[in-house]
């Protein structure tokens, strides 16, 4: 009788483990089960923690629809197309990243920011003060001062510094380009349909601070790597916004040494440069567009194609950009991103 009750707790349990160990099995929209070694819902895509079949399973069973009335142009171009989950085909990035690139109303015209690589150190000759004025451009110039460049050197704490993350995450939340790639996000099951939700999942994503020097400062997030810049070693790392470029400039901090490569649509400007004294030897950066777009363009890319190449179209033209998570950080959050010809 006794070996019976053995056996029996061993079935339970035998079940048990396996029940927590299956596959997702076409159910994508499971409960989280905090017990399971892995995840069969969206959130698990933020926690890096899917069940080896989830993509899988979420095309079968929860293939992404278009809504009846759709709002957006990129919505408009899908319209008669099969989509496909993840947006494994590149149409829906394509058709994505047009329609932000049409709707960026806040980006500058060419004679609103001038520029030149054949001018000696300097790279900018004029730039519109009415551009930088425009609400996102205001929010996201509020916080290029808040970082410590050097990696292994820890980020100080500042409640001011919390308080301008929110402001601009709500301005460019107000912008008809983050709405839109919001709703793409949604769409994939790779962001909430709450704002809460979305604003938290952002924070993660860029402002979440880990440390680049292992472990011995947290020294770093996605947002100070992309949007302002980072130095290492006397080398240059990251900085890849034209807005802090041409404030660095003003203030007698870089050197402009050669331009590397130059493509359309913004164009993506390649250049060697010195910043605070150290070499940046290739950096690029979109060209005179607005912070909501390269957040909103950027944030996709980093959920839809995970650490990997993200094809898109852009006035027609295409392009591409690379980004990366950083390992061993969860919820997933950025280490790097920038733009490719």
């Amino acid at each position: 009788m006794k070996l019976l009750v053995i056996l029996g707790v061993f079935a339970v349990a035998t079940l048990t483990y396996a029940f927590k160990t299956r596959l997702c099995e076409g159910d994508c929209d499971q409960p989280l089960d905090r017990n399971a070694p892995c995840q069969c819902n969206s959130a698990c895509v933020r926690y890096n923690d899917c069940c080896s079949d989830y993509n899988q399973c979420n095309s079968a069973g929860t293939r992404p629809t278009l809504p009846s009335t759709p709002i957006w142009p990129w919505q408009r171009m899908l319209e008669g197309k099969t989509l496909t989950e993840g947006a494994r085909t590149d149409v829906e990035l394509e058709a994505l990243s047009e329609s932000l690139w049409r709707s960026d109303v806040n980006r500058a015209s060419t004679s609103d920011v001038q520029f030149s690589t054949s001018q000696g150190s300097k790279l900018f000759s004029y730039v519109n003060p009415s551009v930088l004025s425009r609400p996102t451009f205001v929010a996201l110039r509020a916080l290029l001062d808040n970082y410590i460049a050097e990696v292994g050197t820890s980020e100080p704490v500042c409640t001011q510094c919390r308080q301008e993350e929110d402001a601009f995450i709500n301005a460019v939340l107000e912008t008809d380009v983050m709405k839109q790639a919001w709703d793409f996000l949604v769409m994939y099951n790779l962001a909430s349909s709450n704002r809460n939700t979305f604003v938290q999942q952002l924070k993660d994503t860029w402002f979440k601070v880990y440390s680049r020097s292992k472990g011995r400062a947290m020294d770093s997030s996605g947002f100070e790597h992309v949007f302002v810049g980072e130095i290492k070693s006397s080398k240059v790392s990251g900085f890849h916004n034209w807005v802090q470029y041409y404030q660095e400039e003003k203030e007698g901090e870089t050197e402009l040494f050669s331009e590397r490569e130059r493509c359309q649509p913004a164009p993506v400007l390649t250049v060697s440069h010195n910043w605070q004294g150290a070499f940046k030897e290739i950096g690029g950066w979109y060209m005179r567009t607005s912070p909501e777009f390269e957040m909103a363009i950027y944030t996709v890319c980093f959920n839809i194609r995970k650490n990997s190449v993200c094809n898109l179209l852009m006035d027609g033209y295409r392009s591409s950009i690379q980004t990366y998570d950083f390992n061993g950080v969860s919820p997933r959050t950025v280490a790097t991103a920038y733009p490719k010809c």
